[in-house]
């Protein structure tokens, strides 16, 4: 996968996780938190179906994955989840090589407009998943991005397109936003996360 961006900040607000079954919240101790944006190239993969509970192989245009996360006292990475807007995903027709290149929210993730719930598991009522501790960022973005593959897809648009025809077609799929936009579009208030025109380096200037 290709490295797209990323950027980190010190943290200002607090963030919390949740206690589904009492209802009470505990803060995380988090020095920084930062968002990393990569790109899987077209490819061919069995996805699970919405559809039909099956499986079919299909064809996908470039991938986005824009992960958020913290890093805690211990120098620790901890995944946002949804509640903090952890995981959105998009396609495009090219590479993202310029901020105002265009990208897709994806058909199966336009329900939340791109952002993913990825699943939810507890202990002691506690969501732990969501904010699940690695010891470096490339573990948690490996695990992030391949719960994502496993998840079920709602592919119906496109699952008989060939690879050429998912890529000249891809911005029919869904709704369309220049890169620069939608990595600073959030589902959540609490996000302190902003994206400026000078964070853009490299080819992306």
């Amino acid at each position: 996968m290709k490295l797209i961006f990323q950027k980190e900040i010190d943290k200002i607000l607090p963030y919390y996780v949740y206690n589904s079954r009492t209802g009470d919240e505990k803060e995380l101790a988090t020095n920084k938190i930062g968002v990393v944006v990569l790109e899987k190239e077209p490819h061919a993969r069995t996805l699970l179906n919405f559809e039909n509970s099956g499986k079919n192989r299909v064809f996908l245009p470039y991938v986005q994955f824009y992960v958020k996360y913290s890093i805690n006292d211990e120098n620790k990475y901890v995944y946002h989840g949804i509640g903090y807007d952890g995981l959105r995903v998009s396609f495009s027709k090219n590479s993202i090589k310029s901020k105002k290149d265009i990208v897709v929210v994806p058909p199966q993730d336009a329900g939340r407009n791109g952002f993913v719930c990825t699943p939810h598991y507890e202990e002691n009522g506690f969501n732990v998943y969501d904010h699940k501790i690695y010891d470096d960022l490339e573990s948690l973005y490996k695990e992030v991005i391949g719960v994502y593959w496993g998840l079920v897809h709602e592919y119906i648009k496109w699952k008989n397109f060939s690879q050429e025809e998912v890529l000249e077609r891809c911005e029919s799929l869904g709704r369309c936003s220049d890169f620069f936009d939608y990595i600073n579009e959030e589902r959540t208030r609490q996000h302190e996360l902003k994206i400026n025109e000078e964070d853009f380096f490299g080819e992306m200037s």
